[in-house]
């Protein structure tokens, strides 16, 4: 009989749902048909109306409002404003997850989303639930104190900057683990990055810029592929505009000097990856993280304030990439990278010292333990 898992995960953004689909991955490779994984969204399935709508809000709250954004990150930091949240939070929640118990009876909750560590668990805890809560922190750097909460059974970092803050947080060391970052299996080197081109359509032997931002479209994509397409660089350029379908039709309005293909949300990021030999992007974690485990340069133009701030560091300081916010400074950081270009394996060899690439794989071993020992 298979067990079931609950993932606690949003659609804001992709990296929420990529790395949620990571470890599902991973649960298969572990042990075939024995585990039965769904995904319960944080918001669209706990929430009542309205409040079930706020993931809607995470784009137009960050194109449009970064100030407030960065303002609320940093005030609800102390425990004197998580504890009442998380009450009222619980108290809300608490219905749902009952029918969800009755009718999922789950052995295991894995938490990949920083609001979904409090009142989550309290709310299962109070209603008689007994199995296994795990958290499996996607932030690298910046660690928001709602990730982190010392009653789970496993809390599972991406980072050793992670794991130091778990254990500030209180955390028992024995419950955190330093797994990695749960990257999708198909985030790997192209084993023919000439033909995989040949396979989309594109230019086989032009150097390849894949510029993205998040599965939002979010940061200065715009500006970013204007600067490129006005550098005079002998390059293709893919950018995908993500569910920003207003940015789609206005990256398509360009009179694109250079090759060019737009897209919009796609399902196929690996390949893109694959075919490129470098990424622009903003400091999204799973991004970055997806980026270096295929083996591509990083060139970083945006971050969301507080939880992607320290992204840019950890990218920087490790010679994996440089931060250009700027868009005429990306054109010339890519002028000189276009000169000096870095191998897959190049990437890959400075990006192991930093990040963990089998983290799906580490944290379903660990939590496949609890479970059968509990």
């Amino acid at each position: 009989m298979r067990k079931t898992i609950l993932i606690l995960m949003s659609e804001t953004g992709g990296g929420h749902r990529s790395a949620a689909i990571a470890l599902k991955e991973a649960f298969e490779d572990f042990t075939p048909g024995r585990w039965q994984v769904l995904f319960v969204d944080v918001f669209a399935d706990l929430l009542p109306y309205p409040f079930n709508r706020a993931g809607e809000l995470y784009r137009p709250w960050i194109a449009y409002a970064r100030w407030l954004w960065k303002l609320l990150w940093f005030l609800s930091m102390p425990e004197a404003v998580r504890e009442p949240v998380s009450f009222a939070h619980r108290l809300v929640i608490k219905p749902r997850f009952e029918e969800l118990l009755r009718r999922e009876d789950p052995v295991a909750v894995i938490s990949v989303h920083q609001f979904s560590n409090h009142a989550h668990l309290d709310a299962l805890r109070s209603l008689g639930w007994d199995g296994v809560f795990a958290t499996v922190i996607t932030d690298l750097v910046s660690v928001h104190p709602f990730w982190l909460n010392p009653k789970v059974d496993l809390c599972a970092v991406p980072t050793q900057a992670a794991f130091e803050a778990a254990l500030r947080r209180g955390i028992p060391p024995e419950k955190v683990k330093l797994s990695g970052f749960p990257v999708r299996r198909q985030f790997r080197p192209p084993r023919d990055r000439k033909a995989l081109r040949r396979e989309l359509g594109l230019e086989e032997d032009l150097p390849t810029v894949l510029l993205m931002g998040g599965g939002e479209g979010m940061g200065r994509l715009l500006e970013v592929a204007r600067a490129v397409n006005e550098s005079g660089l002998e390059v293709q350029l893919l950018a995908v505009a993500g569910r920003n379908e207003p940015l789609q039709r206005r990256l398509e309005s360009i009179p694109w000097r250079i090759p060019c293909r737009v897209y919009g949300f796609v399902d196929f990021m690996p390949r893109l990856m694959q075919a490129s030999d470098v990424i622009l992007t903003k400091a999204g974690p799973n991004t970055i993280c997806e980026a270096l485990a295929v083996g591509l340069r990083i060139l970083l133009f945006d971050y969301v304030p507080g939880q992607e701030e320290g992204n840019v560091k950890l990218v920087v300081d490790n010679g994996l990439g440089d931060f250009a916010p700027r868009p005429e400074q990306v054109a010339k950081v890519l002028a000189r990278w276009l000169e000096e270009p870095l191998s897959p394996a190049e990437v890959r060899a400075r990006a192991r010292s930093v990040v963990n690439f089998d983290g799906a794989a580490n944290v379903v071993a660990a939590l496949s333990e609890l479970v059968y020992n509990h």
